[in-house]
């Protein structure tokens, strides 16, 4: 694809129309994120289309009288799809999509398919302004890619709409959504349009929870998404104070509750946070749209190394090579075969979405289907992003290997060491030692002793993935859990590949920590 001037635009009909708009020149296919752009353009994004329409939420919207579909949030999802479309300029199944959503909006500017009359009675959970904030979103995204304003123009009644009920004098004022997202909305539209009253009232939601940035803490994605919107609000309204209650809150985040690979969330009950340095392994929630937050957040902030490591690990490690299915956690370690969800507690789970995410494996649809459509929409935005670097492959093959040792008062890394090569954070799978993964101490025990300097194997691995190996050795435990001992037989070499590329040629154990034999300093 060349460069291309977006005042032409394909319409339904294959004919085209004339709009102002900006000269964009979509990324080469050939570089490692332009090749991702591009698959999110030609596959992707259509792929995802057809199963929203296949369970339901863009009928939803279609058809208001209509059955009810999937959960009363599914709007977030086609509108997150519609700004993933808009920005790899399919416009050809955007605009459907877009006048659907268009036609279902109420005369007064309030935009959801579910609630009906029964508007902002349960605010704490009924995910209507968060829903509302994403479709902003996407029109935004639509009236920068294309120039056109009739979108747009459906924002600004649904912005209009919230001021009313939530701003001073309002039916609401004094609510807000439980589920932030419609105070980075409401900011961008300000960017947009030049209003300072949606960036106002951003602010205003923002200062309903004045204890919210104290410290990290609850609902992972919620609490990102809560410090992206008080941190654009504070950008557009000159609010300092706001400004450093937000980078205070992210120093705290990274420094003391942020995985290795950039992911957030160490606990699966409420999708939270912890405490600092709750960063279990194997039971590491990590939601993928947690590390989609945390990437915008790090890059508005402009700390582009820990944008790096989020985006080259955590992130991309949410979809798989492919283009087709998604992870919802990313743990940091797997074990081998197909365990139970330990969350079920003896309850049937079989159709919830706890079963689906444990054990680690990418599905090609979720019933909470967020992590799909929010990562496909990061992709799209490529590349804008200042984290990706123009090759990070050719950095990697560049790289002396480093070493990172876990943090003493994070038990589950305590003596523990993780090898980077570039930027991207290493992992060893079972695909490749089947004998140590299956032995009685498991993958996730091994012990590791790494060459001086640490051997590089680029080229011995199938496909385009950098590579290192560490030497370890062959363990087995002797007795029973509580007090038996370890049998150390013969030391073995054992091939790392980039931790986003993990599960990709098949699903097994897997481990990004290795213990330390004592050597490696």
């Amino acid at each position: 694809m060349s460069s291309f001037d977006r005042r032409t635009l394909v319409r339904r009909d294959g004919t085209l129309r004339v709009q102002d708009g900006e000269v964009f020149d979509p990324p080469p296919d050939h570089t490692f994120w332009g090749a991702r752009w591009h698959q999110t353009r030609e596959h992707t994004v259509p792929l995802l289309l057809e199963r929203l329409e296949e369970h339901g939420a863009v009928d939803n919207l279609r058809d208001l009288s209509a059955p009810r579909q999937g959960w009363w949030f599914a709007d977030s999802d086609v509108h997150k799809w519609l700004e993933a479309a808009v920005r790899v300029d399919r416009l050809d199944l955007a605009e459907p999509v877009a006048e659907i959503i268009a036609a279902a909006q109420a005369p007064d500017g309030y935009l959801h398919s579910f609630f009906g009359d029964r508007r902002y009675e349960r605010l704490d959970g009924s995910h209507e302004l968060y829903c509302m904030g994403h479709f902003i979103e996407a029109a935004c995204a639509h009236h920068e890619r294309t120039g056109s304003s009739w979108l747009l123009d459906v924002a600004v009644r649904a912005a209009d709409h919230i001021v009313r009920e939530f701003g001073p004098g309002g039916e609401h004022e004094g609510a807000t959504d439980g589920h932030p997202e419609i105070e980075l909305a409401l900011c961008a539209l300000t960017r947009v349009t030049g209003d300072r009253r949606y960036a106002a009232q951003a602010r205003r939601f923002i200062r309903l929870l004045p204890d919210a940035l104290e410290r990290p803490g609850g609902h992972a994605v919620r609490a990102l998404y809560f410090a992206t919107g008080a941190w654009d609000a504070a950008q557009l309204l000159d609010d300092d104070a706001l400004a450093d209650e937000v980078e205070q809150w992210w120093t705290e985040l990274v420094e003391t509750r942020m995985y290795v690979t950039g992911g957030v969330g160490g606990r699966w009950v409420s999708e939270s946070i912890g405490r600092p340095y709750e960063l279990p392994n194997e039971m590491a929630y990590s939601e993928t749209c947690a590390a989609v937050a945390a990437a915008r957040l790090a890059d508005r902030l402009g700390d582009t190394l820990t944008e790096r490591r989020i985006v080259h690990n955590a992130l991309l490690a949410g979809v798989n090579q492919d283009g087709d299915s998604w992870f919802y956690s990313s743990p940091l370690a797997a074990t081998h075969g197909n365990e139970v969800n330990p969350w079920q507690l003896g309850r049937d789970f079989s159709a919830g979405s706890l079963v689906q995410r444990f054990p680690a494996r990418r599905l090609p649809w979720y019933d909470v289907t967020c992590c799909p459509t929010n990562l496909t929409r990061w992709l799209a935005a490529l590349p804008g992003w200042q984290g990706v670097g123009d090759d990070p492959m050719a950095e990697a093959r560049a790289a002396r290997p480093t070493i990172i040792h876990g943090h003493p008062r994070n038990e589950a890394t305590r003596g523990c060491i993780a090898v980077q090569l570039g930027p991207f954070v290493m992992c060893a799978e079972e695909v490749d030692v089947p004998e140590l993964a299956t032995s009685s101490v498991g993958i996730r025990a091994i012990e590791a002793t790494i060459d001086s300097p640490l051997h590089s194997s680029l080229d011995e691995l199938a496909g385009p993935l950098p590579g290192v190996r560490v030497i370890a050795a062959d363990l087995h435990w002797e007795g029973p859990a509580f007090g038996g001992r370890e049998v150390v037989g013969e030391a073995r070499s054992v091939p790392l590949v980039p931790y986003f590329a993990w599960a990709n040629r098949s699903v097994g154990a897997m481990t990004v920590w290795f213990r330390n034999l004592g050597n490696v300093h």
